[in-house]
């Protein structure tokens, strides 16, 4: 769909008053369609979910669909999910020479998306993943997250973020409150960061979600994160598959799950566990009664 057909749904969307989830990925809206989606936006009043992840729009449309959510007051939930087009992701990585140029101005990762975030006082749940917004992005939403009292589920999956950022939002979640899934996969943890997060599961009180999916997380940074299982009372879901997990699992697990009866998923997926190891996880998992622990083993072959 380019921008011709946006713009039919758009105006039909104008006076529709039943259809509340609309998802438009992977087209080729463009900064034209963007234009549609932001006038729709301020007329619509019954769309709650709206995704249009992947459809070549750059910064300037992201902007006019900003303006278009300081009106609406009715989306609660926005996917944007690889939305930048290359060209665009790449200015993530240089310094702007520019500083009069559209494009530079929001390159910077401090203030694009972030004005999504601040457009919208009803919106629930963000994807901005794989638009590269790096650490100056996740700086700039963590002091965003600091005051936003709407958002509870937020979604940074493979965006260059680096262990700086990371801490960022994860200083930010100590006293944010509304805030409960967060999915930081594909991003550069560090020691550091692991340790921040795992400040995060021993203070806050509503989080109920953390994923971090290929984030390699050495065995110090292992051992803090189930430590801090030990005091929390709300997480559900753990995913630490693919995050290159070393050292025999069963103690740190097995500690953990003695205090914390609140999770419900720990996700260990292609961790060193051997076959051995494996069964013994799994079975942790099912004589809890409310565990569930995956835990595929890199190679997924028995041997012989």
């Amino acid at each position: 769909i380019k921008a011709g057909g946006i713009k039919a749904i758009c105006e039909a969307l104008k006076v529709n008053k039943t259809l509340e989830k609309l998802s438009i990925n992977k087209n080729e809206a463009g900064d034209e369609g963007a234009e549609y989606i932001g006038m729709m936006l301020r007329i619509n009043k019954v769309l709650k979910n709206l995704s249009i992840s992947g459809n070549k729009i750059t910064s300037s449309g992201v902007k006019i669909i900003s303006e278009g959510l300081r009106v609406n007051k009715t989306i609660a939930e926005l996917s944007l999910a690889n939305t930048l087009i290359e060209a665009e992701k790449a200015n993530f990585s240089v310094e702007a020479s520019d500083a009069s140029s559209k494009i530079a101005e929001w390159a910077r990762g401090e203030v694009l998306f972030v004005e999504m975030l601040k457009a919208t006082k009803t919106l629930q749940a963000l994807d901005l993943s794989d638009n590269q917004i790096g650490t100056k992005g996740a700086i700039a939403i963590a002091e965003e997250l600091k005051i936003n009292r709407t958002l509870e589920k937020l979604y940074l999956i493979s965006n260059n973020i680096t262990s700086e950022g990371i801490i960022a939002i994860s200083r930010a979640l100590e006293t944010n409150r509304t805030l409960t899934v967060l999915n930081l996969s594909f991003n550069n943890n560090s020691l550091d960061s692991v340790k921040a997060l795992s400040r995060v599961l021993e203070v806050n009180t509503v989080f109920t979600a953390l994923s971090l999916e290929s984030t390699s997380i050495t065995l110090k940074g292992r051992d803090m994160l189930f430590h801090a299982l030990r005091v929390n009372k709300t997480l559900k879901e753990l995913k630490l598959l693919h995050s290159n997990l070393i050292g025999n699992l069963l103690e740190p697990v097995q500690e953990s799950i003695r205090t914390n009866k609140t999770l419900r998923l720990l996700d260990l997926n292609y961790c060193s566990a051997n076959f051995v190891e494996i069964s013994q996880l799994m079975e942790i998992g099912r004589t809890s009664g409310y565990l569930k622990i995956e835990c595929e083993p890199i190679v997924n072959k028995r041997p012989a």
